[in-house]
């Protein structure tokens, strides 16, 4: 059974999740359907930055408030939960994020490009964006991959 205290936290958690999710609603919402109604579509975009920025800030601050948390609270023995090595594998994966992340930086192409009539030729920025699409690309095509395998794998005959 659950304690109080877990269950408060979850309650709070999907209450944060909820507010997101709405405040992006909300964002992106204003962001495609004001500009047809004469609202400035500049000013729109700055708060669809900073509500990106924001957003990205506060990932990385509770992502490494999490980690804090995780290493005063982690025990010298090593962790297997039902015989799975779950520290082993959570590095693995935050190791494998990173390599793919550096080569993504390093296979994308930097050339200038053409955006709205102006030459864009800012190289770090370009290969930068370049890395997080060949990463979003490669992480969805295994996660697809996984659920399909998942998915022939467990079905019954």
């Amino acid at each position: 059974m659950k304690r109080d205290s877990e269950k408060s936290v979850g309650r709070l958690s999907h209450w944060a999740m909820y507010a997101i999710v709405a405040l992006a609603a909300i964002v992106f919402g204003a962001f495609f359907v004001l500009p047809r109604f004469g609202v400035d579509e500049f000013m729109l975009t700055g708060v669809l930055v900073v509500f990106l920025f924001l957003m990205l800030l506060g990932a990385v601050a509770v992502t490494l408030w999490s980690l804090v948390v995780r290493f005063r609270k982690r025990s010298r023995q090593p962790e297997l939960n039902t015989l799975i090595p779950t520290t082993r594998i959570s590095w693995s994966v935050a190791a494998g994020v990173l390599v793919l992340m550096i080569v993504g930086f390093v296979a994308s192409p930097a050339g200038s490009m053409v955006i709205n009539g102006g030459e864009y030729d800012n190289r770090l920025w370009i290969k930068t964006a370049g890395m997080f699409i060949i990463a979003a690309a490669v992480l969805i095509t295994i996660a697809i991959l996984l659920i399909v395998a998942g998915y022939l794998l467990n079905r019954r005959k």
